[in-house]
């Protein structure tokens, strides 16, 4: 009889263990599958109703050309022939009673603002590129020139036009939308870094060297399609620089005897110099620099070499 009860004592115990050890399994495996999954929520992508259209204004940059004036007006009456919803148009220095800028919610931005999401946008386009793009509540419409916001401006209006007059949704961020420009070269570097690495620098107050440096500037965009900063030597910039003229960070360059006239293009503490005794000789750096890559081939990455101009009369 004691060792039946014994026998039945030690079964229970083994049945015991065994259930606990497989809660203990459970519970294991149930801790390892919460942990492999993310709690935070999928962000979705923003959208603009026809309904919160009527919110809206379009904003444009205050030195907007005629043509891009005009391109907001007739994107005003492409909403209200289509949706029956007149949007204002009005300049991004707009000010209220107050005197402080007024920035909406809801806007619709048109070229070169200034309003962050402008910047954002466009600082993800080439020279030639051009699109529009919602970010967050903002429908940003533009391209780093005039004339091609214009006509960005044209394209939307067209989306507008073959929209369903019966849609509840007008715009959501699946239809953003960028047209590539064409460049003779898919990219270009200078001492082994890309070019679009470099700011373009100019003595300040230096009206000549100025113009210089927006002339450079517009060359490599429409070659390449980097849009280099253009900043005069006031500034405190960061990375590497392509210095017009005598500016402040040349001091090095004193040693170096350049005649009058005579052009001189070197990289020197990291920074390419293009300079000379004179503006004659700045302007000959500058165009001995362009000649580098203005005629060449097609070709996905330029390496340019300065070895051709170096101490060269242009």
């Amino acid at each position: 009889m004691i060792k039946k009860i014994i026998s039945l004592f030690l079964a229970l115990l083994l049945l015991t263990t065994c259930l606990t050890a497989c809660n203990l399994g459970v519970e294991k495996t149930t801790d390892e599958s919460s942990a492999s999954e993310s709690t935070d929520p999928v962000p979705e992508a923003y959208e603009i109703s026809v309904e919160e259209l009527s919110n809206y204004i379009i904003v444009y940059s205050a030195n907007a050309t005629a043509d891009v004036e005009a391109a907001a007006s007739t994107l005003s009456s492409a909403f209200a022939n289509k949706f029956g919803v007149a949007l204002k148009a009005r300049a991004d220095d707009f000010i209220n009673m107050s005197g402080e800028i007024v920035v909406g919610e809801y806007e619709i931005l048109i070229g070169e603002t200034n309003r962050e999401e402008s910047a954002a946008f466009l600082s993800t386009l080439k020279y030639k590129d051009s699109g529009y793009k919602l970010i967050g509540k903002k429908l940003v419409i533009a391209a780093h020139d005039f004339y091609n916001t214009a006509q960005a401006v044209t394209d939307f209006v067209n989306l507008i036009r073959k929209t369903d007059k019966k849609a509840t949704v007008f715009y959501k961020s699946e239809m953003d939308q960028t047209e590539v420009g064409s460049y003779l070269y898919g990219s270009m570097t200078l001492d082994g870094a890309d070019i679009a690495q470099y700011s373009i620098v100019y003595p300040d107050g230096a009206a000549f060297e100025k113009m210089l440096a927006n002339k450079l500037m517009k060359s490599i965009a429409e070659h390449c399609g980097a849009v280099l900063d253009v900043v005069s030597d006031a500034e405190e910039i960061s990375g590497r620089a392509i210095l017009v003229g005598r500016t402040r960070r040349a001091e090095g360059l004193d040693a170096l005897n350049v005649a009058d006239g005579k052009a001189l293009a070197v990289l020197y503490d990291g920074d390419l110099h293009l300079c000379g005794a004179d503006v004659l000789g700045h302007s000959r750096a500058v165009d001995a620099f362009r000649g580098l890559y203005e005629q060449g081939e097609q070709a996905e990455v330029l390496a340019l070499d300065l070895a051709r101009i170096v101490g060269g009369d242009g």
